[in-house]
């Protein structure tokens, strides 16, 4: 070979070998210059989506324990690490806007809203009334001075003590003889705005900074950094308007640079770096009391009315639009790159040496990172350009090599290392293959006791072009080409050269172009395409795993295993890691930013990523978290026999977006279902009776969530399959049979005495006026039955005589029919349940007032609408037309959602079927619906309880595994890191109930007078 690099020979010949050694400046994130702000993977945004009361934020407070609080539009809310819990009226605090919230110093906090104090924690809040002279007062600030709360009031300042107040005196300043119109809390200070002027608490006494004009001065912000350095800005008088900054032993000086901007937003971080947002669309960082702007404002900054960094360094930001954390302090993600359009950001290989060198082979040349952190590139060697490269690898003697195939002569491209450390160097093709007469696909070449060994396809490869290539457990050989997959394996036979066999797409290859293959430590062989998703040979089987199964691209460019077996790819589109038969993915939203990506190097601690044009991503392994998301369950409810439940998934402190999370569900006991990203779960063809719907999240490097979470639901039976359908029909039939029969007998006896007189009546009446009425009557039949005879009469001349000429007709069966559909009309009129007959188009023919009461109507306002007048939005169009089919196919029977006049929604249990008329034509749709609220919340309240009892089940455990405890008090460390006392941790996690006591050892120790006499008294200890 005609170029190598020797590490060991590096210092001695760089004289000789390199002719451009420079300097090579990687960006790395600075926390002290805020540089990262433009970072995306840094910004974590939260909204009422995520628990908040409202997106407006306007105050960020942190206790003790780590609890975040926010002061919200809407009321207060904490943050437990996943999502944010309102603090609501029933807790103590009403829901309007804090102006402030101050943290104990402990783990409780007190908030001042609309006047009124309150203290509390989670648990709950109380109010503390300020009373004065027997009224109560209100408060228009709070701040903290040497552990104890002061207030002001009525333009005076007061301590509060067991929650009392009286006024607070100190000798440095006459507080009794001026206004104090507010006193200011930052995280390190407390100041005092004063008629005289403002004032810090230093030294246990009041200082005067800035001695007040004429008028007294108007604080809009004021911050504080650990030091003592600051920033205020002021905006009263007018001639104090602007920014104002001091510095741990200077008085408050204004910046005559800064003009009279609206500021919305400042604050200072931990290690003195200020931010400012201004009106317009104006972010300024100041370092070193200069405040440049910055060029490009991230989204996540603009229209803000919030900022607060904590004490850890991360930037809290307020916005119209939801809060934001920008995690500045997170090594997560590095990025090593040259300026834009470098050729040496394309990255084509990247290795480890022996000594903990990175190198990497760019676009042009070597890039090489030592564990010094010098850094140092490598363009040319001996006069020859290096160009392009596309191989890297370190031999047995510490000697680097390096390949081309591109820019110069002498390595092939790809060079690969077999377990002996012998190299191989793979070909794609020969320059010299025409003036030479020789194969243009050269095979590959090993590199073995200082000679070069020809693999070609005259030795028994398939194809000449070889992309890569990977020793097996076994001694064998596996070569990846542009033919398909060849394997030589060494037989037992020491005079045999071996055997090949090879996979092609006849033997199961999607692509014959194979171009990249790997083998774990299993023996299973892994492979690419770029087009097909990666493939794996086991058993001579061939199998494919695709986006489908999770992976989260089909175009493959390089395979790596790492030292736990576990299987990296790098794909167009992200990061996949494939362990215990699961893929996780890491994409463009989890902070990688750049998507074209080749080769991988994983370690210990670190995952290397070579990018085109980007150059190395580097993902921290330790700065991921390895708590799992988690996954509420909102629902679930059921339609007829269909499930349908909405879920929402939380990563810890948004290390995920919550939308990217993966979770998967099963019902009862099936087969889980794949990783996706939904969040609606639809489970139709349910069968009757009780049913569990199991939910579980997915990490994002490997780890998954144990406590899977599990809601129960049920299905209930068709309206015909219950036993109280039966119930009240029966009782219906039976009342409407007894009460037809009474009705009818009654009728028809007191009729007959009434219609003779009615018939006399009418001959004189016809024959006085000469009219020709149509009445009805009733006639007897011979055997004495009653009929209806419907009579038109009229007067006529007969031999001249008055006579009257009548046609009778038998209208008895009418009359039946009429008293029957009066009857059931009544009836469904009456009926409790709600009755509704449409057309076929849904318009409505008739209503019974139950319908119309129900749903906030009158009859005649329904009549002639259409039917979806009370259908519920929040019912699909789908489940709708849905109903709709199934009723004209038969009937339709479920529960489902309607809406009254008022807009409020409840759910009913709705029956529908079809209605035919003579000729068996559908001509209209009944509808018979129950409002079945009260059984909703019965059901609710019964999960409720059920959920509670599973809570309360899940907190009765035995404690097990190994309890970290204090050699010397005792103590024992829970699982949030905090040392508690034994007799505590104990009780809280089992249902042991501690008495306290002296053992005899301890009896004689501290009281031996005592151990003496009891021993002498016969005491059993």
């Amino acid at each position: 070979m005609k170029y190598f690099i020797s590490r060991n020979k590096f210092s001695k010949l760089s004289g000789i070998i390199f002719q451009c050694i420079v300097l090579f400046a990687f960006n790395l994130p600075s926390s002290a210059q805020l540089n990262t702000l433009n970072d995306s993977w840094r910004w974590v945004r939260f909204t009422t989506d995520d628990g908040l009361p409202s997106n407006r934020v306007f105050d960020i407070t942190e206790t003790k324990n780590g609890i975040v609080w926010a002061a919200t539009e809407f009321g207060a809310a904490w943050y437990n690490g996943f999502y944010w819990q309102s603090i609501s009226q029933k807790d103590g605090l009403p829901e309007r806007i804090p102006s402030a919230i101050v943290s104990d110093g402990k783990d409780s906090l007190y908030v001042l809203i609309s006047g009124q104090l309150y203290y509390g924690d989670l648990k709950g809040f109380g109010k503390i009334p300020i009373i004065m002279s027997g009224a109560e007062k209100k408060v228009t600030s709070i701040a903290f001075v040497n552990n104890e709360l002061i207030l002001t009031v009525d333009e005076k300042v007061f301590i509060l003590q067991n929650n009392s107040v009286k006024p607070f005196t100190h000798s440095s300043i006459d507080i009794k003889n001026q206004k104090v119109f507010m006193v200011h809390q930052t995280r390190f200070s407390t100041w005092l705005n004063t008629s005289s002027g403002l004032y810090r608490w230093e030294n246990n006494k009041w200082n005067l900074k800035l001695e007040a004009p004429s008028q007294s001065i108007a604080i809009k912000y004021l911050a504080e950094d650990c030091l003592g350095n600051g920033v205020a800005s002021i905006i009263g008088p007018r001639s104090h308007y602007g920014i104002w900054e001091w510095t741990t032993n200077s008085n408050l000086t204004k910046n005559l640079k800064e003009g009279i901007e609206n500021v919305l937003a400042l604050d200072i971080g931990p290690e003195g770096n200020a931010i400012m947002a201004k009106e317009p669309e104006v972010v300024k960082v100041s370092q070193n009391r200069s405040w440049p702007s910055l060029q490009f404002i991230p989204p996540q900054l603009k229209n803000s009315h919030l900022l607060k960094f904590r004490n850890n360094g991360d930037l809290w930001v307020g916005t119209e639009l939801g809060l934001y954390l920008h995690r500045v302090t997170s090594k997560r993600w590095e990025v090593w790159k040259f300026p834009q359009f470098d050729p040496k950001n394309n990255i084509n290989e990247i290795i480890r040496t022996k000594d903990g060198s990175i190198w990497i082979a760019t676009g042009n040349g070597i890039v090489i990172r030592k564990p010094n952190g010098t850094n140092q590139t490598i363009e040319n060697i001996y006069h020859t350009k290096l160009g392009t490269l596309t191989g890297l690898i370190e031999d047995k003697k510490g000697h680097v090599w390096i390949s081309s195939g591109l820019s110069f002569e002498g390595a092939f491209l790809w060079i690969k290392k077999d377990k002996k450390g012998n190299l191989w160097f793979l070909g794609i093709s020969r320059k010299d293959f025409r003036y030479n007469n020789i194969d243009n696909d050269p095979g590959a070449y090993i590199y073995e006791n200082g000679k070069f060994l020809h693999w070609g396809t005259k030795h028994g490869l398939i194809n000449g072009r070889v992309y890569s290539f990977a020793e097996g457990l076994d001694g064998s050989f596996w070569f990846a080409t542009g033919g398909g997959i060849s394997r030589w394996k060494p037989d037992a036979s020491i005079s045999s050269p071996g055997t090949w066999k090879h996979w092609t797409e006849k033997e199961g290859l999607r692509e014959d172009r194979i171009f990249v293959l790997t083998i774990d430590n299993k023996n299973k062989i892994w492979f690419g395409d770029q087009t097909f998703g990666i493939g794996s040979i086991e058993g001579d089987t061939i199998k494919y795993l695709t986006t489908s199964d999770g992976l989260i691209s089909n175009a493959i460019w390089d395979i790596r295993i790492d030292e736990k077996n576990r299987i990296w790819i790098a794909a167009r589109g992200g990061i996949g890691l494939f362990m215990n038969g699961t893929w996780f993915n890491i994409g463009l939203n989890d902070g990688l930013s750049n998507a074209r990506i080749w080769p991988l190097l994983p370690l210990e601690n670190k995952l290397y990523i070579g990018t085109s044009g980007g150059g190395v991503e580097i993902l921290n392994f330790e700065d991921i978290q390895t708590t799992p998301p988690i996954v509420n369950i909102l629902g679930p409810v059921t339609r007829g026999n269909t499930m349908y439940a909405h879920c929402k998934a939380f990563s810890f402190w948004g290390e995920q977006v919550s939308e990217n999370i993966e979770i998967r569900y099963k019902i009862d006991n099936n087969e889980w279902t794949p990783w996706r990203r939904i969040r609606q779960i639809i489970e139709p063809n349910l069968s009757s009776g009780s049913h569990t719907l199991t939910i579980q999240s997915k990490g994002l490097l490997g780890n998954f969530r144990t406590d899977i979470k599990s809601v129960s639901f049920s299905i209930e039976p068709p309206l015909f399959l219950r036993p109280f359908f039966y119930v009240p029909l029966g009782a219906l039939s039976l009342g409407l049979l007894v009460f037809g029969f009474i009705y009818f007998i009654g009728m028809s006896l007191k009729s007959i005495s009434r219609d003779v007189k009615r018939g006399e009546e009418q001959i004189r009446q016809i024959l006085q006026d000469r009219s020709s009425p149509v009445f009805e009557t009733k006639h007897l039949k011979k055997n004495g039955d009653e009929i209806d005879i419907l009579i038109n009469a009229s007067v006529i001349d007969y031999d001249g005589q008055q006579a009257i000429l009548s046609l009778n007709r038998d209208i008895t069966e009418l009359k039946q029919a009429e008293a029957t559909l009066r009857l059931l009309a009544q009836t469904v009129a009456s009926a409790q349940d709600c009755v509704s007959i449409t057309d076929l188009d849904g318009t409505i023919l008739f209503v019974n007032d139950a319908f119309a009461q129900t749903h906030g109507y009158t009859p005649e306002e329904l009549h002639s609408k259409n039917i979806s007048i009370i259908h519920s939005p929040a019912t699909p169009n789908e489940i709708a037309d849905q109903i709709r089919l199934s009723t004209l196919e038969g009937g339709w029977y479920g529960e489902i959602s309607h809406q009254r006049k008022d807009g409020t929604e409840f759910p009913v249990e709705l029956w529908s079927s079809v209605v035919y008329d003579e000729q068996n034509k559908p001509v209209a749709i009944v509808g018979v619906a129950r409002d079945i609220s009260d059984r909703r919340r019965y059901e609710i309240d019964r999960e409720r309880l059920i959920h509670e009892l599973k809570e309360a089940l899940s907190e009765v455990k035995m404690l097990t595994g190994l309890l970290p405890i204090c050699s010397n008090c005792k103590k024992i460390r829970d699982d949030g890191g905090y040392w508690t006392q034994v007799e505590t941790y104990i009780a809280k996690h089992t249902d042991a109930t501690f008495t306290h006591g002296l053992c005899p050892d301890c009896i004689k120790e501290l009281f031996p007078d005592v151990y003496k006499r009891m021993k002498e008294n016969g005491t059993t200890f």
